[in-house]
């Protein structure tokens, strides 16, 4: 049995989300073809077709825009097969750049709304697991004293929460990468060929994790897409308690799926080097991410009446 780790990332423009998130969806190999299946189902029941045919594709910036909310919220529910009709008008429209009518606008907007939280317990049915690190913005460049070579902390909590899940499935993984700017990803293939080759944690990663990632365009893969929109939901609505840094959320997205995320999280016990044990989390914040301080991995709770454990040490 395989597992391939779809990656994106969201929040690199440093603009709006208070984190940089760099994460996957963790899908078994058997099974990927099947989800892809469901989220292309899931698709046209919300929408009444699927948004490529118009040029399209599932993007989080979108789906989640707060105008969406508003839209959604203008009008009451559509029925279903309306909600699919107007919601077809609306992308016929603006593929040929005239004006939708009103209510198709108010009609796409419930469409978004309904696949972005059915997306969520699609993927939770089928028992996938998110694996997401988060770093605060403001944090994501090099400091001066920090040798060029040297592998960012979140990166490696990334890929060994990865590690611990094959492990614990008795499986292998491979990575799939979202393709965007060729010089960029370049650069972060050479990282992460400098991670599994030079660091002594990612050579013992690689005993599972294939080091050479196979790269795909998201409007090729359903998968990458629904990465897209789950890393942004970590981003703007998925908070830890256990932090000194008091980043703003998005009350609209963390009132849809605040209480559904955390049951994508993967959780395993493990031994700390002094024998103590722990439970790691798959979804964490690392507040310091360059190693200039003693670096906490703390799993990432949601403030969402979540019971109140005690931070973790990774």
């Amino acid at each position: 049995m395989s597992y391939m780790l779809f990656m994106d990332e969201s929040g690199h423009d440093h603009k709006a989300l208070p984190y940089e998130v760099r994460g996957g969806l963790c899908l078994e190999v058997a099974k990927v073809w099947e989800i892809t299946q469901q989220i292309k189902r899931l698709e046209y029941a919300c929408f009444g077709d699927h948004l490529n045919k118009y040029g399209s594709e599932i993007k989080a910036v979108k789906l989640l825009e707060k105008k969406r909310f508003k839209w959604a919220a203008a009008a009451p529910p559509f029925p279903a097969e309306q909600r699919r009709e107007l919601a077809r008008t609306f992308l016929a429209r603006t593929a040929r750049k005239e004006e939708p009518p009103p209510d198709t606008w108010r009609a796409y907007g419930q469409a978004s709304i309904e696949f972005s939280r059915g997306l969520v317990n699609l993927l939770i049915r089928n028992e996938v697991k998110l694996i997401a690190s988060m770093i605060p913005k403001g944090s994501e460049s090099r400091p001066a004293e920090v040798n060029q070579d040297f592998i960012r902390k979140d990166l490696t909590f990334l890929f060994e929460r990865y590690f611990y899940f094959l492990e614990d499935h008795q499986s292998d993984g491979i990575l799939v990468l979202d393709e965007t700017d060729r010089v960029d990803d370049q650069r972060y293939l050479r990282k992460l060929e400098r991670y599994f080759s030079v660091n002594d944690k990612g050579k013992q990663h690689s005993s599972l994790i294939l080091p050479s990632p196979l790269f795909i365009s998201s409007d090729m893969s359903y998968a990458i897409q629904a990465v897209d929109v789950l890393i942004y939901m970590i981003g703007t609505a998925y908070r830890p308690k256990y932090s000194n840094i008091q980043a703003e959320r998005r009350e609209d997205v963390a009132g849809l799926v605040g209480r559904l995320l955390p049951r994508l999280v993967y959780k395993t016990k493990r031994s700390a080097p002094d024998g103590t044990g722990f439970t790691s989390e798959s979804v964490f914040l690392v507040e310091e991410p360059w190693g200039l301080k003693e670096v906490k991995a703390s799993r990432t709770d949601v403030v969402f009446r979540a019971p109140r454990r005690a931070s973790l040490q990774s």
